[in-house]
This record gives C-alpha cells, structure tokens and sequence, in this order.
C-alpha cells in the first residue's frame, strides 16, 4: 500500500497549502515512519486539512466519514453469525461499550464498504492503546496496487473485523478476514506495546519466547495486551528502505489460548 499512502500525503499537503516535495523525495524523518505512523501523520494533516479546506472537512453527524472527510458506506444489517457468535462484545456489550456513530468525527479506511454501524463497540484501553474501536465491514480490499509495478486491483473480502485506534495523536489499526482471529494471529504492536482480539471462550493468552521468559495475559472483552521485548534484529526497514523510529517488538515464537479452567483452546483456521 506504499503507492496508495505516497498519494494521499501528497494529496493532503496540498490541501493544508504546504509546498509538496516529489514523489521520492519526501523528508528522510517522514520516510521512516513504519505504516502505522503514517496512517496517524496522514489523520493529522486530515485534521489539518479539515480546516484549511471546506471540501474535505471531517464532519460529525449521521454520514459515516473516513479519516480524510470522504463518506463510507453503511448497513444496519448484522454481522454473519459466525462473527456474533465469536465475539461476544458484538452480541452482547457491556455498559458503555456501544458507540454511536454520530458521535465519532470519522471511522473507516479507504477501500472499506458497508460499517455496520449497529455493531460499532469500545474496546477495553490499555498502554499504546488508548481508544480502540471494533467494528465489521461487509467488504474491503486488503492492499492497494501499485501502478508502477504494474499490479492490479486486488479483489474485495468480505465481511471484514475491523480495529481503528483514534486519539488526540491521529488513528491506526487494521481490517482483517475472520481467519486472522480464530487462528490466533490479530496481534498489532505500538513500539513494545502489544494488543490483541481473541474469541470468547478465551480467558488467559501465554506468549512464549525463544529467548526471553513467556508471558501470561487476562483477557479482558475478547482483547488482552503485553509488553512487548526489543526484537534482536533492531527497528523494521520500511518500503523506503528507512527503519520506523522506536523499537520494534520481538513476534513471540508461539502464543497458546486457555479458558478458565487452564485447558488449551485450540486455534482453527477454517473460518472466512
């Protein structure tokens, strides 16, 4: 998605009225930024552009708007069953967890269709995570092409779970297919700062290490965070070739799910 993220910089200086460099030439310090760090410099420069520029201006109301002002599609029709029954903070929320959409200044990424907007929730906060929300999409495009490879369109999946962090400092997160977390795989990292989504039946999460002792989580609301270790091999090199600024976090060797009585629960990826 590198090509896609170059041009809504571009596109977003402009409307803020900032001289803009050429395409390969942006600042080494922006070219660092891992692709997370990018999505929350191009929400602020949206916020930025909100003002500067009526035409995009991020809008509260009814109207679901992504990040850059832009409408995104919306359904009052509930996530497949298979989703519900996995996540019980969708079927069933505690207080406060149900979020309306009128309230949110935007929600969504580019390439996302259909938030289902009856199933918005909060999700529990935890260090590097202050304000997680979970929602699903009935479709999205997981990658952008890049024109100047050559590629193509990739093809919508469907019925997406979707994770958006939006704070004071911009938003970041994730879409991902239903696999990603029965498998044991919905992990995301902020520096050392670990969270993750998992389903019900889950009550505790172990981290295990090659070379450092495992962690034990409590799961909390289907979500469970940790501290992560320095990985051995040093900060990521983005697709500029510059590594992201902070530490980036060892990938644990293996992660093990157990329910409240201590019994393994076993990952499955047959889901879709």
């Amino acid at each position: 998605m590198s090509s896609f993220i170059d041009r809504l910089e571009t596109d977003l200086v402009r409307a803020c009225d900032v001289p803009v460099a050429a395409r390969w030439s942006w600042p080494a310090p922006l070219l660092r930024l891992s692709y997370r760090a990018r999505l929350r410099t191009l929400a602020v420069l949206a916020a930025v552009a909100a003002v500067a520029t009526p035409a995009i201006a991020i809008g509260v109301g009814p109207i679901v708007r992504d990040f850059l002002g832009q409408p995104v599609s919306t359904t009052a029709v509930a996530p497949p069953a298979e989703q519900l029954a996995l996540l019980g903070i969708l079927r069933d929320p505690p207080p406060g967890a149900t979020v309306d959409p009128a309230t949110l200044s935007s929600l969504g990424f580019p390439e996302i269709h259909g938030i289902r907007t009856n199933y918005i929730r909060l999700l529990p906060p935890a260090p590097g995570f202050p304000h997680q929300l979970l929602y699903t999409v009935t479709s999205g495009r997981l990658g952008a092409p890049d024109p100047a490879l050559g590629e193509k369109a990739p093809p919508e999946t469907k019925n997406l779970i979707c994770v958006e962090e939006i704070d004071a400092t911009g938003g970041g997160g994730d879409c991902t297919p239903t696999s990603v977390l029965t498998s044991g795989h919905w992990r995301e990292s902020n520096g050392l700062h670990g969270y993750g989504l998992v389903p019900d039946g889950v009550a505790t999460v172990v981290l295990r290490y090659t070379d450092h002792p495992a962690q034990t989580e409590t799961v909390t609301e289907n979500t469970f965070s940790w501290q992560g270790y320095p990985a051995p091999e040093g900060p990521i090199v983005n697709g500029g070739g510059h590594p992201s600024p902070g530490p980036t976090p060892e990938i644990p060797a293996s992660v093990t799910w157990l329910n409240a009585k201590g019994e393994v629960v076993p990952t499955h990826t047959g889901s879709h």
